[in-house]
């Protein structure tokens, strides 16, 4: 997907503990009544904020980050959460790209639509994908996306084919995937994708997926 190497509850207000009073009267003031009312909930304790709320929080994928932070350091096995049988945590570099394709929904959306999810069940066994990763490919669509600027995509001095290559291949696979979601948009791929795309075209150093607000 594009981005790499190349995306939560109100707490309740709690009253004070002092309680309101409420007067009513009556013929006289010897009459007068002074009637407490109990606040509800005003004895618990105030809810937690920060970390608590990011973890309660979902991406677009359904994935919390908790969920993905136990994957990253190891809690979780890549075979309690991998489902299509060809994920592999060797080559990641984050824990957003600890993501089975089964768990993006339009990578389920485009197999059911197409048919492909009833004889394969990896984004990477479909015959588009290992198309549009030749890398004869992948160095003529380069041109054909923008960046920032809205220059073609160009290699830079000092990087390698390779590097050039893989950053394309994000790229181009999430527009096939997503479609068209611009500069500022980034979506994660899945760890098969990222496994396939770093072992075809391997490099020193490996950058991992980075969100809009980090490349900017």
């Amino acid at each position: 997907m594009s981005g790499s190497d190349d995306t939560m509850s109100s707490s309740e207000s709690i009253p004070s503990n002092e309680s309101s009073e409420s007067i009513s009267s009556g013929d006289t003031s010897d009459e007068m009544e002074v009637v407490g009312r109990v606040e509800p909930y005003a004895d618990e304790p105030l809810a937690h904020t920060g970390d608590e709320e990011e973890d309660v929080a979902e991406d677009l994928d359904g994935l919390s980050p908790a969920v993905l932070r136990a994957r990253f350091e190891g809690e979780t096995n890549v075979n309690e959460w991998c489902t299509c049988g060809e994920c592999a945590v060797g080559t990641l570099s984050n824990a957003l790209e600890y993501r089975c394709c089964r768990e993006i929904g339009l990578v389920t959306q485009q197999m059911s639509f197409d048919g492909s999810i009833e004889h394969i069940s990896c984004i990477t066994k479909h015959e588009d994908f290992e198309h549009m990763t030749w890398r004869t490919v992948l160095l003529q669509a380069g041109p054909l996306l923008r960046d920032r600027n809205g220059r073609g995509y160009r290699r830079r001095d000092g990087q390698t084919e390779n590097q050039f290559v893989r950053a394309v291949a994000y790229r181009w696979l999430v527009r096939w995937i997503c479609g068209h979601l611009g500069w500022d948009n980034t979506r994660p791929l899945s760890a098969c994708v990222y496994h396939q795309i770093r072992q075809k075209f391997p490099t020193a150093h490996v950058q991992g997926y980075q969100s809009s607000e980090q490349r900017n």
